[in-house]
């Protein structure tokens, strides 16, 4: 049984895609403001 739209399983996978890429991207600004913060001073 087909539906269209959005599934459960579907908003759980994006939400944890975002999730992660949420993660990374606070791990790579956080050591660019570190790395930022220790050459510039």
């Amino acid at each position: 049984m087909r539906r269209k739209g959005i599934t459960f399983k579907q908003i759980l996978k994006w939400f944890f895609i975002g999730l992660v890429c949420a993660v990374l991207l606070a791990g790579i600004a956080e050591r660019i403001h570190h790395f930022f913060s220790v050459h510039i001073k």
